[in-house]
């Protein structure tokens, strides 16, 4: 008999990773817990919702059959990349 094994992962890990997974996936649609979790616009979304300053200009947001590019600087110093 294999022992049992507990593992525990956060409520907000498991949201930011289903989010994520739409921002990735543009249009797919995951319920868990009653919650529906959709990005209709991909990575211009996740731009949107990690952004805590207004840009400087209007999300650049560029795609193609292959790649997805999204782009806007804010005031402040220092630099944020997300890779997926």
């Amino acid at each position: 008999m294999l022992p049992s094994l507990r593992i525990s992962i956060s409520k907000f890990r498991i949201y930011k990773t289903l989010k994520n997974y739409c921002y990735l996936n543009r249009g797919l649609t995951i319920h868990f817990n009653n919650e529906k979790f959709y990005s209709e616009n991909g990575l211009r979304d996740l731009l949107e919702d990690y952004m805590e300053s207004e840009p400087l200009y209007p999300i650049i947001h560029l795609e193609d059959e292959d790649i997805e590019v999204a782009f806007t600087h804010v005031r402040g110093y220092g630099e944020t990349y997300y890779s997926l």
